[in-house]
This record gives structure tokens, C-alpha cells and sequence, in this order.
């Protein structure tokens, strides 16, 4: 779990609109989220985070690292994903 700082920008993959589709911003900075791993990507120098939100419903996304506050989770306990 994670907490946010901001509201979450979510998309199909770990990646900009470019390579990703959009699927909406949700919640709000102060919230605890389930982060279920991460990924690295080359394309913009940043790691993304996956998350299911709100928890339990089931919808999974992608989001920037950047949206979370770095001190409420272990970055390196976070399972990583190869997509690139």
C-alpha cells in the first residue's frame, strides 16, 4: 500500500497516451492504494506503478511513481514487470 499525493492519473500500461490509452483520474492526494507492482520506462526515464482503484473493484491501471509519496512504500519490495 501506498499513499497518494495527488490524484491518479491511470492508463492501460506503464507509458504516456503515446504508447498507452487513457482510462481516467481518480481519487485524490492522502489515499491509501494497493500497489501491485511497477515498471520501468525508457521512453520518458520514469518508473510507473500498477494499481487497483478503488480497492476491491477489480480496475487496474498504470501511473507515474510521481504520484505517490515516496515515503509510505519500499520502491524495491514492489514486484517489477518487463514491458519494454
Amino acid at each position: 500500500m501506498g499513499v497518494t499525493s495527488q490524484r491518479l492519473a491511470l492508463n492501460s500500461g506503464p507509458g504516456t497516451q503515446r504508447y498507452f490509452d487513457e482510462k481516467g483520474s481518480y481519487g485524490s492526494g492522502g489515499e491509501r492504494v494497493r500497489i501491485y507492482s511497477k515498471a520501468w520506462d525508457p521512453n520518458n526515464g520514469i518508473w510507473w506503478v500498477k494499481v487497483e482503484y478503488p480497492s476491491g473493484s477489480g480496475f487496474f491501471g498504470w501511473t507515474g511513481l510521481k504520484r505517490f509519496n515516496s515515503n509510505s512504500f519500499n520502491l524495491d519490495d514492489v514486484y517489477t514487470e518487463y514491458w519494454y
